[in-house]
């Protein structure tokens, strides 16, 4: 018997399910579209063929009253045997009887899952909507279905790799770390965020650059990862940088990049897998410092020079520089050792380098082999022998100065003084390493024998010009003290043919080598610094020697031209000195000129002029001394509160015969004359050289033409026979 609810023909109800569709406008959208399908044979045929499942059961009793032929095939039932039977029989329903579902008042389809299973009791599970529909007042449930069966196995055994995947890249001692395009962190492992010291969730979702990379890297490191997500770098290229962990320490990561790309194959970001080689290369760089470093002082050993020394050759040969290797012992110092205790004589060598890396270049080597020996190879010395002979002695001079300045040791303060050995090698020319060594450790013995304290050159000839530069540089100082200087005046004269003024040309009358002229030391005294008390010297013998003449009707009128050192120019006193002996002197200052060489321009030309014009202020003249031959630029030149240009003797020497000396003295007097200036030409020996300058326009000429440097009162006995001689012509 069927229950009075139950429709008496199953096919009439099936019917009216179908013409949902045209009975009911309050039925939800999904319902509206199948009614219509099912009204479309077409459509019919469609649905047919879905994989989904889709059935229509009445919701008392739970019985098909409709279903497609995909659900027949997944529940292996045909379609006449399907319907009429309860939907219990194949679907698992949470109330055991239909899925629970809002009243069929136009809500929305429900997403549910079900526990199903086929006529052959297979068993399955199906996803979809359920949802609660009325037709002339009948409710009917229409389940629309997809076999998901696959899809969570296949999503189960993803979760196991993943898993899996978790738990191996929590065990890998290394950092390993996913970033997407912007740099935010997207994964990390378990060892990276203990290497960090942060826990996972306080770095995902960060920027990876701002968080654990240090600021001063980021230059490096963003550009880096830019390049990498625009392909222009291997996705496994080894590279290394820093990291910045929660407690501020920094650690040295070696990394190994991996490009993540998306489905469409587009890069979505990096994976890299880092290690922590932050102690591994510290070890490296100690074994390396052990290898090729003096553990006490932390200089080059032995080893390292002799590296330094074979580029050093090979640099030579192709440059034609010159390099200089300096061997040096300090003093007495075993009885330093002996005396004050070994950790002294450490001090003193910890000391020592110090000093000697602050007295050299950089680029140049000190070096320690052992003990109290030191080496230095000072590089790219001049090509030519003498003056990198020159070069090197400077620097010498320097490290024995620095060295013999008192130690502060515990026991109080300790003053040593260091023998040194040098040689010369390059130049073209390959020597042998060791027998450098050999060399300068000779040349330092002898040091050594002369009395200590001292340098000395292994090449004969370079030993005996420093002996001879040392002995001239002893007398020169000895000149200054004794007053063994003297100055010698050469007349300047006009195109009249008047004597305007003279130079004053200073000469040593050294014992035993008569007079000296200033090319044989002044380069000294300008190395050395002896050039000021000289400078001052000069300066005021000529106005002394302008004050005598004051009196004297022929000399009064004439000027005294002094040549300055751009040391002394520069010196801040300097204006000072100058007008200190015009006042002591109680000379006219229109009666001193001063000539200054370009060299002055050099550096601060600023300064130059300021020091320029409070002398001119005062009435002292001005001449640029050896014009064309120096640093001059035109634009300083014109800014310069000069009285004269003088032409260098080199131009004036070969006028004649080199065109291009012709051209350059006339350029010299055009531009004097364009800037109001006057010119004199110095060096000149011949009437023909005295004719052409004259005629080009240059206002004065000065040479042993007309007569040589002669003392102060030679040259007032000059002027005197010059003036008869005048007189008796006219």
């Amino acid at each position: 018997m069927r229950k009075r609810s139950e429709p008496d023909d199953w096919d009439a109800l099936r019917d009216r399910v179908i013409g949902l569709g045209e009975h009911s406008h309050r039925k939800s959208h999904y319902s509206q579209s199948r009614a219509r399908l099912h009204d479309n044979e077409r459509f019919r045929r469609l649905l047919d063929a879905s994989d989904e499942l889709i059935l229509v059961a009445a919701p008392d009793t739970g019985r098909i009253v409709d279903a497609n032929e995909g659900a027949c095939r997944r529940l292996g039932v045909a379609r006449k045997e399907l319907l009429g039977r309860s939907l219990n029989e194949f679907c698992d329903c949470a109330n055991g009887v239909l899925p629970e579902l809002p009243p069929a008042d136009g809500a929305a389809a429900v997403r549910q899952s079900f526990r199903m299973k086929g006529a052959d009791g297979t068993r399955f599970v199906a996803a979809g909507s359920a949802a609660l529909e009325s037709v002339d007042g009948s409710p009917f449930i229409s389940l629309v279905l997809l076999d998901i069966t696959e899809q969570q196995r296949a999503q189960a055994v993803l979760r196991e790799e993943r898993d899996r995947s978790r738990l191996y890249l929590d065990t890998v001692p290394a950092i390993v770390v996913a970033l997407d395009r912007q740099g935010r962190i997207t994964l990390v492992n378990s060892f990276g965020c203990r290497l960090l010291g942060w826990e996972a969730d306080r770095l995902v979702g960060r920027d990876w650059f701002e968080a654990c990379v240090p600021a001063g890297d980021h230059d490096v490191v963003k550009p880096y990862f830019e390049r990498l997500m625009r392909g222009e770098v291997g996705g496994h290229e080894y590279f290394e940088n820093r990291l910045l962990t929660a407690s501020g320490r920094h650690v040295l990561v070696a990394w190994r990049n991996a490009l993540l790309h998306g489905g469409t194959e587009e890069v979505v970001g990096i994976l890299s897998a880092g290690v922590d080689i932050t102690e591994r290369r510290a070890a490296e760089e100690a074994a390396h410092s052990l290898a090729f470093f003096d553990p006490l002082t932390g200089l080059p050993n032995r080893r390292l020079l002799l590296d330094r020394l074979q580029h050093a050759a090979a640099s030579g040969v192709r440059s034609g520089s010159h390099h200089a290797l300096l061997f040096l012992d300090l003093d007495h110092f075993k009885v330093l050792n002996d005396t004050r205790g070994h950790d002294q004589g450490d001090r003193l060598l910890v000391e020592t380098a110090k000093r000697l890396k602050e007295a050299v270049r950089i680029g140049d080597t000190v070096s320690r082999l052992g003990g109290d020996e030191f080496v230095v190879l000072l590089e790219q010395l001049s090509p030519t022998l003498e003056e990198a002979a020159a070069e090197a002695t400077v620097a010498a001079q320097k490290i024995l100065a620095g060295l013999s300045a008192p130690y502060l040791l515990a026991e109080g303060s300790y003053v040593g003084t260091t023998s040194i050995g040098i040689t010369l090698f390059g130049g073209g020319d390959v020597d042998s390493i060791d027998e450098l060594l050999k060399r300068a450790d000779l040349a330092m013995y002898q040091a050594k024998a002369s009395g200590r304290n001292a340098l000395r050159f292994f090449d004969p000839a370079m030993q005996a010009a420093l002996s001879a530069r040392a002995g001239l540089e002893d007398d020169l100082r000895r000149a200054i003290a004794l007053n063994q200087f003297v100055l010698h005046y050469q007349p300047q004269i006009d195109s009249s043919g008047t004597c305007v003024g003279v130079e004053a040309l200073i000469r040593w009358a050294r014992p035993g080598r008569g007079l000296v002229a200033p090319g044989a030391f002044i380069y000294l005294a300008e190395e050395n610094g002896l050039i000021h008390p000289i400078g001052r010297w000069v300066i005021d013998e000529a106005c002394r020697q302008i004050a005598a003449w004051q009196d004297d009707e022929q000399m009064a009128p004439l000027t005294v031209a002094v040549n300055v050192s751009p040391r002394q120019f520069k010196r801040p006193d300097f204006v000072k000195e100058i007008c200190g002996a015009i006042e002591v002197h109680g000379i006219r200052a229109t009666g001193l000129k001063l000539e200054v060489t370009e060299g002055v321009l050099v550096e601060d030309v600023d300064d130059v002029i300021a020091k320029m014009s409070a002398l001119r202020d005062r009435g002292v003249r001005f001449s640029l001394d050896d014009f064309g031959t120096g640093y001059s630029s035109l634009a300083y030149v014109k800014r310069l509160p000069l009285d004269q240009l003088k032409i260098d003797q080199s131009f004036v020497r070969d006028v004649m015969i080199d065109p291009n000396d012709a051209i350059i003295c006339r350029a010299v007097i055009g531009l004097g004359r364009s800037l109001g200036l006057g010119t004199i030409a110095e060096g000149v020996e011949t009437a023909r050289q005295r004719e052409f300058l004259l005629a080009e326009g240059c206002g004065c000429v000065q040479g042993n033409l007309y007569a040589r440097p002669m003392p102060g009162e030679e040259m007032r006995a000059w002027m005197r026979r010059r003036s008869a001689s005048n007189t008796e012509e006219a």
